[in-house]
């Protein structure tokens, strides 16, 4: 799984590296064989309204994209690629990639955009790069080439971004749908699953592409509004405090449901048909809907009395007795269908909670948890919004971009060097308190680069991990006894404490000298011992 992964990764930096050439190389061609910024005027552009300042519905549409954009991080390509990080350097590294990416390829298109309605002569066309594409390709020679690169390159990022849609539906409808009816399926039958769902997938998304009309432009305006809806399941888990104010996932799913049929219905019924229409963002507004239906299905809830508090801690025991289901987290989220309640063995003896998240980024530097931070971010972003009377018409003769154009390009100087500043802060490891270490909770011990590749099966244990966590925690006792017993000082604390800082700053070195202690306890009672040097 390791080395798929990483064969994965290096195609997919090959493809950046190609598509981030096509574009730089896209710009210096049209320069040369057509036009450039410098050559256009305000008075012989073929859209001179273009010169004009945006009307304010158009100065509102910018500002809720500039919005609903900060949902990029819920794309499953780019959750993919963070699970794919080996370690947080390498994760570190390829956000700054990121980061400075954007300047190398939105700029670009920002120039072939303008420069190719000067190409174009105005003209309407469904993909407007495409034919801009062409018009290079006619060319031949090395601007052929380059054509055929972008080309190309495009079609591999698209390709790229449908196999991780493809991979992310898949796992969904395994994982939570599959799965929880059919627990004691064998892997290989589960796996089978996985790949229906996925053919599934492809036959909807062949038949959507057959019947669609408008082109690839068109289809990508439902792209943002509908990731927008998984934002706030992400955000709730961030700013829960504790499990008091934890919603109920139902909560969560029905209000992503009803959301999502908001953005379809407003895109398709109202935004496409209206030949004037509102300036709604069906993303951002969509996002406004999901959290008031989480609100208001939470107070529902709770007034009906469906509290955690309000369960039989007894009976919530005996429902998850020898089902692999943990009884602390049916005690949060009570009187769920058994199929609802997670087998939690592959994940650890306890259920992640918004505790535990907050309690693992102890010492970790997290800019949205703090509200002075997000409200920056949002007053940079409303800064980089041509915020202007509008039909201002344009300076006599004007040379290059509009003057508002070029302003609000300069303007985003500024949110990015507050992402780049935050992107050189992040950690590289998780940090560990060597002069407390006895404090550390084995729930969040971070699992080694060879651990993580050692499931045989979707839901089987992680017995290297598992084992790792279970020796920390008899170490951890084993100290604890000897505090309370003032044998601090004692030689037996000592290589306790030597033996837990080896455990959790060098697994990979120090396992073998352990491999005895490595004794795991199953459900069921029997006890194993892992091969702790497989491969």
């Amino acid at each position: 799984m390791g080395r798929w992964v990483e064969q994965r990764g290096l195609d997919y930096s090959i493809q950046a590296v190609v598509m981030v050439f096509s574009f730089v190389a896209l710009p210096c061609v049209l320069a040369t064989k057509f036009t450039s910024w410098a050559d256009l005027n305000s008075s012989t552009y073929p859209r001179p309204q273009f010169y004009e300042t945006p009307s304010r519905k158009e100065q509102l549409e910018m500002w809720q994209l500039s919005i609903i954009v900060l949902s990029y991080f819920t794309l499953p390509h780019y959750i993919q690629r963070v699970y794919a990080a080996s370690d947080l350097r390498s994760l570190k590294v390829g956000v700054s990639i990121l980061t400075v990416s954007v300047w190398f390829t939105i700029l670009p298109a920002i120039y072939i955009g303008t420069v190719g309605v000067k190409i174009l002569d105005g003209a309407d066309t469904s993909s407007p790069f495409t034919s801009i594409i062409v018009k290079l390709m006619d060319l031949g020679g090395f601007s052929q080439a380059i054509g055929y690169i972008a080309l190309t390159a495009s079609l591999a990022a698209i390709m790229s971004t449908a196999d991780s849609l493809v991979i992310g539906i898949s796992q969904l409808v395994t994982s939570e749908i599959i799965y929880p009816f059919m627990p004691d399926e064998s892997p290989h039958a589960i796996a089978w699953s996985g790949r229906l769902a996925s053919l599934a997938t492809m036959i909807v998304a062949s038949l959507i592409g057959l019947a669609w009309r408008e082109g690839i432009t068109a289809l990508s305006r439902i792209q943002f509004p509908l990731s927008a809806q998984a934002a706030p399941a992400f955000l709730l888990g961030l700013y829960t405090p504790n499990e008091h104010y934890d919603c109920h996932p139902w909560s969560i799913a029905a209000a992503a449901v009803l959301s999502t049929i908001y953005v379809f219905c407003i895109i398709f019924a109202y935004l496409g048909r209206e030949s004037n229409p509102a300036a709604i963002d069906a993303g951002l507004t969509g996002m406004v809907l999901n959290f008031s239906l989480v609100i208001l299905l939470e107070i529902a809830r709770r007034l009906m009395k469906l509290s955690p508090m309000a369960v039989n801690a007894k009976k919530m025991d005996k429902n998850g007795e020898g089902s692999g289901e943990s009884s602390k987290s049916a005690q949060l989220f009570p009187l769920r269908p058994k199929w609802d309640v997670p087998r939690l063995l592959r994940f650890g003896d306890n259920p992640l909670t918004s505790r535990l998240i907050w309690k693992s980024m102890k010492g970790v530097r997290e800019p949205f948890s703090n509200i002075y931070w997000v409200a920056l971010a949002l007053l940079s972003i409303t800064i980089c919004t041509p915020i202007l009377p509008e039909g201002v018409p344009p300076i006599e003769d004007e040379q290059g971009i509009p003057w508002w154009a070029k302003k609000s390009i300069l303007a985003n100087i500024i949110p990015f060097a507050i992402i780049f500043v935050e992107v050189l802060l992040m950690p590289t490891s998780f940090p560990i308190d060597e002069e407390n270490i006895e404090a550390i909770d084995p729930d969040l011990v971070e699992l080694t680069v060879h651990e993580r590749s050692m499931r045989t099966s979707y839901d089987s244990t992680n017995t290297l991990i598992r084992s790792r966590r279970s020796v920390i925690s008899k170490t951890l006792d084993d100290i604890q006894s000897s505090t309370k017993l003032r044998l601090v000082d004692t030689q037996e604390s000592m290589q306790s404490r030597r033996r837990l800082s080896a455990l959790l700053i060098k697994p990979d070195e120090k396992l073998d000298d352990h491999e005895g202690e490595f004794v795991v306890e199953e459900p069921d009672g029997r006890k194993e011992i892992p091969e702790l040097d497989a491969d």
